[in-house]
């Protein structure tokens, strides 16, 4: 282990001796962030070839007091998930700190991905001529897990008399539904209902959409896949702590998750 030397201000000396007492901290910046695929395209397509990210590492206490004192490498490494590549500059696999504080540059090459919100989507094609209520169900054993088949029920009148008014109530209905929301937007264009999934997570081959018309006059197509979900790509840079000052200092990561 390498220290600085020459004067060091009382709060360096304190500090030094939380460090002698194991409290030792990585901390990384960003730990979280999410990188523009469109960003990340352009880069790779430009004459770098390639898309750079930095990523500061310090040594610092509990209460995120830096460790001015520490001069020494730590190992790092790079992940992914997806097509792409996530690559250390230079093939570096440690980062120099230096007073504390060192910066490890991450690069991306190749085709990076930033996932997509699956889409489902059913269409209205006659509207109520008996006032009653017709029954919507959803099934997605995924993404809706044990309330997979949840439905709502959707009062109609006489006064729906075209599809665009009974695609309005539906998705009414299904907005304001606490399960079905929670998991899910509805959204009506001219009697084409679209339930689009909140998150971006793993396509979910049995989402589908039912309706039971009773004896309203209503009658819908069939229910038709849309975008297919997808989960964002992401690329990682884990620091790993060691061993410092015969203290076990836990890793940390820095997690790239692309955004559209």
């Amino acid at each position: 282990m390498k220290y600085t030397r020459g004067f060091e201000s009382p709060k360096a000396n304190i500090v030094k001796e939380k460090a002698l007492c194991g409290d030792l901290v990585l901390s990384v910046s960003p730990a979280t962030c999410g990188s523009s695929e469109a960003a990340i395209t352009a880069a790779i397509a430009g004459d770098d070839q390639k898309f750079t990210r930095n990523v500061q590492v310090k040594l610092v206490t509990a209460s995120n007091e830096l460790h001015s004192w520490f001069n020494d490498t730590l190992g790092i490494a790079a992940t992914k998930t997806g097509s792409g590549t996530a690559a250390i500059e230079d093939s570096a696999t440690t980062v120099s700190l230096v007073d504390g504080v060192g910066t490890v540059t991450m690069e991306y090459t190749g085709t990076w991905d930033s996932g997509a919100m699956q889409t489902e989507t059913i269409e209205v094609i006659n509207e109520c001529t008996t006032a009653g209520d017709i029954t919507v169900a959803v099934t997605a054993t995924t993404l809706l897990g044990d309330d997979s088949g949840a439905s709502v029920t959707v009062a109609l009148l006489t006064t729906d008399d075209t599809v665009t008014k009974v695609a309005e109530k539906i998705v009414a209905e299904i907005n304001g539904d606490e399960t079905l929301s929670a998991v899910f937007t509805a959204s009506n264009a001219e009697g084409v209902i679209t339930l689009t999934a909140n998150e971006k997570a793993a396509n979910d081959a049995s989402l589908s959409i039912a309706v039971t018309p009773g004896d309203t006059g209503v009658t819908v197509g069939s229910s038709n896949n849309g975008t297919a979900g997808d989960v964002p790509d992401t690329a990682t840079l884990t620091v790993t702590g060691g061993t410092i000052l015969g203290y076990s200092v836990t890793n940390k990561t820095s997690v790239d998750t692309l955004i559209d």
